[in-house]
């Protein structure tokens, strides 16, 4: 009898030895970690639990700077394992994962928020899980080095055409040029801007926000990143925009390929401006007094660069070099690639700009910029809307700020240590 009851209470505690650990299990997998910037590179995650799931899982970003996230189509879906004879439930997540460019890149850990049925009450239970961190490589193919910047697709198809006519053009008028690139195999914001020349003597361009689209046809994205200038006409004459290249790697033949559209060449109708200087008629006197003066300019300047010229060439360049390693120098980069609206070039003025002022001020909290950055770059990805716009428009600014606050910290502190080394010197 006893023997019957000791096998019947081990029978009973089995399920329930077996029903002990009922939390969540969160898998990750990584097909690969290295890919052509531009490129995909596919990550999963897996989160099962002993019942079901009341709401589905809260899953993180995972947005870091230089890489780009997208969910593909049909990125979520239903999975269910047999687990100790146990049927788990879950759901099943893909992300692709873009390195923006050459270099290595950290994926944090993320955390995941799980709500799901208690085995025994059936009442919602929330907990957060967290998958582990990693890395992911972005690397250039091999023959693709000299192309900047680096753009990667299957296909690239260039196009640009131009609104109004071009044969009876004045003064004042203006014209509408329209560029856009399609690509397949890569999102468009890989494409670099299209802008035309805008250093022609005659003409001023208006250049628009360029449009990105983007799609996806059977698992393959595709996309057109367009752009619209406005060219106004100042002066009369003969003008020329000239033509347009972009430069890619073909990921199906494994070659550098190079597209180009014709150069735009128009007239237009009135009087051109002489911009020749009208010469005065002068006397022999006074052309004799001019050629006198050149002569003893001369001969100082080549007394100057003997006595002188290899210590001041030395000094400049000196000078030269000191500022091209200055925080200043690093702030006007950094503003420069701002109002290009440069991310890749803002990444790399930011970092140095850090560089060098943490040099001077190591105390200094980096954060703020950080936070900025890390806007920036959510913005990026982003549809294109007249909502993200505004954030994007916002995101570049807060960089800009969020720099100029903390130039504005370190000269105090700058300040403050000179007040303070002064007073050791001159004790009272």
């Amino acid at each position: 009898m006893r023997h019957w009851l000791v096998l019947l209470l081990l029978t009973l505690a089995g399920p329930v030895l077996a029903q002990g650990d009922t939390s969540p299990i969160v898998r990750s997998s990584l097909e690969q970690n290295t890919a052509i910037p531009g490129q995909p590179l596919i990550y999963r995650i897996s989160v099962l639990v002993p019942t079901w799931l009341p709401s589905p899982p809260v899953f993180p970003s995972f947005e870091v700077p230089n890489v780009a996230v997208r969910l593909p189509s049909r990125a979520s879906g239903p999975i269910s394992e047999t687990i100790d004879g146990e049927t788990w439930s879950g759901v099943s997540r893909s992300y692709r994962l873009y390195p923006m460019a050459a270099g290595r890149f950290e994926i944090p850990a993320g955390l995941i928020k799980v709500t799901y049925a208690d085995p025994q009450t059936s009442q919602p239970v929330v907990v957060d899980v967290q998958t582990d961190a990693f890395e992911i490589i972005g690397q250039l193919p091999a023959g693709a080095d000299t192309l900047s910047p680096f753009l990667a697709a299957r296909t690239l198809t260039l196009d640009r055409t131009f609104d109004g006519v071009t044969d009876d053009l004045k003064a004042g008028d203006s014209l509408s040029i329209s560029t856009s690139v399609g690509v397949t195999g890569v999102l468009p914001m890989f494409v670099p801007p299209l802008t035309p020349d805008e250093g022609i003597s005659g003409l001023v361009f208006y250049p628009k926000e360029p449009v990105l689209e983007e799609g996806e046809n059977r698992g393959v994205i595709e996309g057109k990143r367009s752009e619209e200038v406005t060219v106004m006409v100042e002066n009369a004459g003969s003008y020329r925009i000239s033509e347009l290249s972009v430069s890619w790697y073909n990921l199906e033949s494994g070659k550098v390929e190079t597209s180009t559209v014709p150069a735009i060449e128009f007239d237009v109708a009135g009087v051109v401006p002489d911009n020749e200087a009208v010469s005065e008629s002068f006397s022999a006197r006074s052309f004799l007094t001019g050629v006198l003066a050149v002569m003893v300019a001369a001969v100082l300047f080549v007394f100057f660069i003997k006595a002188y010229g290899q210590p001041v060439l030395k000094w400049i360049k000196y000078r030269l070099k000191a500022y091209n390693l200055s925080e200043f120098h690093a702030y006007q980069t950094l503003k420069h690639s701002v109002r290009k609206r440069d991310y890749s070039g803002t990444l790399v003025a930011v970092s140095n700009w850090k560089d060098r002022i943490g040099r001077h001020c190591a105390s200094l909290d980096m954060t703020s910029v950080d936070d900025t950055l890390f806007a920036l770059g959510k913005s990026q990805f982003e549809n294109t809307t007249n909502q993200s716009s505004k954030q994007e428009i916002a995101a570049w600014n807060s960089v800009l700020n969020s720099v100029s606050k903390l130039r504005r910290q370190a000269d105090v502190e700058q300040r403050q240590r000179r007040r303070s080394s002064l007073k050791s010197l001159n004790p009272t």
